[in-house]
Formats: structure tokens, C-alpha cells, sequence
């Protein structure tokens, strides 16, 4: 098959491998192979299980379809502008990037645990119903956990970060959101993010009870809630990645 990765073993004396270290070498190599192979495989069947659930919860609400291909380039653009900021850089990694952009998708994926009657009603939702649709952040990452609990196969959490994502999109920097009023940095990173893509997108697209906002109004929206509703800092790094921003909104505001 392809080549997929190099292993190399070198030494500054001549002669320095025997046979014998080449036979536990090539045995190596092999079972590292097998390893990687598997990996990769199970990566791929994580990112069609992801794509799978996001087109399960697209479905219960054709509008969000085009707003979650926009959402989730605007977050994982907002990460990797995290990720030149010094106080982020250990954390935001091209694999945290990555995982952003595959995961975003998901942060809804709780509505598939909400009725009809509520999730598509055209009207305001009364006391009891909005209850009820506050319950999605604790439906998702119960979904999701489910999804780990089956796939957890590599050593460490597959879905982590849509975890933190679907129960943390709704939580508030300044602690009044849900489901578990979480303040500042005790709400994860990759939820901080994508809460600020969420609304940007929200906002700036058409839907049947409301217009697209332009895009001067909701940036002053979200300046005017950075400290309230977002974190600064991703509300900061989200101005200074607005040029790339802008232009997947040029692309994809008509898809």
C-alpha cells in the first residue's frame, strides 16, 4: 500500500546494528504499522459517524444545514487564530483545529432528543417548552458519551471535544447560560468558540421569521456582549480572523 510514515533509527558509530537489532526493527516497524493503520481507520470511521449524526440532526431542521458548513469553517478559523495568541498556543494544536472543524457540526445534536411540536414551532416557546429545548446541551453529550463509550478504542477520548462542544455552546462567560451556568474558563475552549460562530452565523443569515443582519450589527453585537455572553478573547482573535471570515460568508451566504 502507500507509504504513510518513516521510522528512523541512527547512530553516530559505524556499524553499530546488528542483525539481530534489524530483526527486532523490522518486527517493530511492523506492529507499528498495524498500529497506525488501525488508527487512522478508526479516525475515519469517528469523522462518519460525526458527519452521519450532523446530517441526523439536519434533517429534524433543514434550515441549519447551510448554517453548520458556515459555522464550523468560522470556528476552526477562530481557533487557528486562538492559536497564535501566546496564552493558547499549548492548547490549540492542528489536531485541536482539526477537531473543531469536524465537531462544530454536532453542537445541535441534542435536538434530536426535542419534539417537533417544540423544536420547529413557529411561535414563542412558553416557560415549559423552552425548559424542554434547554434540555438539548445535556442530550447531546449524552449522545456522544454513548458514541465514546462504543469507539474508545486508541487510548484516549475520540470525541472529547464535540463533548465539550454539544453541553457547553450555551453557556455564558459570565455564568447566566445553561445548562450548568459555567463561568469563564470553566467553560472548554472549543465551546467558547464555537458559541461566538453560532451567533455570528445566526445572525448574519436569513431565516423565514427574520432578515440577515448585516455584518457591521453583529460585530457590534458581538463586541457588546465580549465579558457577558463571550470570551473575549475569542471574541478578539474572531476581529482579527474577520478578512477570512468574511470570506466564507461571500462564498457560502447563498449555498
Amino acid at each position: 500500500g502507500a507509504q504513510k510514515a518513516v521510522l528512523l533509527f541512527a547512530s553516530t558509530e559505524t556499524a553499530a546494528y546488528t542483525p539481530e537489532h534489524l530483526e527486532f526493527l523490522t518486527n517493530l516497524a511492523g506492529q507499528l504499522s498495524h498500529i497506525l493503520e488501525k488508527t487512522v481507520v478508526m479516525e475515519g470511521l469517528v469523522i462518519a459517524a460525526v458527519e452521519g449524526l450532523a446530517k441526523l440532526a439536519e434533517s429534524r431542521d433543514p434550515e441549519t444545514g447551510n448554517h453548520l458548513k458556515r459555522m464550523s469553517l468560522y470556528a476552526a478559523i477562530v481557533s487557528e487564530e486562538l492559536g497564535m495568541m501566546e496564552s493558547a498556543q499549548e492548547q490549540i494544536t492542528p489536531a485541536y483545529v482539526r477537531d473543531i472543524l469536524h465537531f462544530a457540526p454536532m453542537h445541535d445534536i441534542g435536538k434530536v432528543g426535542i419534539r417537533d411540536d417544540i423544536l420547529l414551532k413557529p411561535g414563542k416557546l412558553t416557560t415549559e417548552e423552552w425548559g424542554e429545548m434547554t434540555r438539548h446541551p445535556i442530550i447531546g453529550g449524552q449522545v456522544l458519551r454513548r458514541c465514546e463509550a462504543q469507539m474508545n478504542n486508541l487510548g484516549h477520548s475520540l470525541f472529547q471535544v464535540a463533548i465539550e462542544i454539544a453541553e457547553g455552546h450555551h453557556e455564558k462567560f459570565d455564568g447566566s447560560g445553561y445548562p450548568n451556568g459555567l463561568k469563564s474558563d470553566a467553560i472548554p475552549l472549543a465551546a467558547r468558540i464555537v458559541a461566538v460562530a453560532d451567533v455570528f452565523d445566526a445572525l448574519t443569515s436569513k431565516r423565514p421569521y427574520k432578515e440577515a443582519w448585516p455584518v457591521e450589527k453583529a460585530l457590534a453585537l458581538l463586541d457588546g456582549e465580549a465579558g457577558r455572553h463571550f470570551d473575549p478573547q475569542v471574541i478578539a482573535a474572531f476581529k482579527q480572523a474577520l478578512p477570512r471570515i468574511l470570506d466564507i460568508y461571500e462564498q457560502l451566504k447563498h449555498v
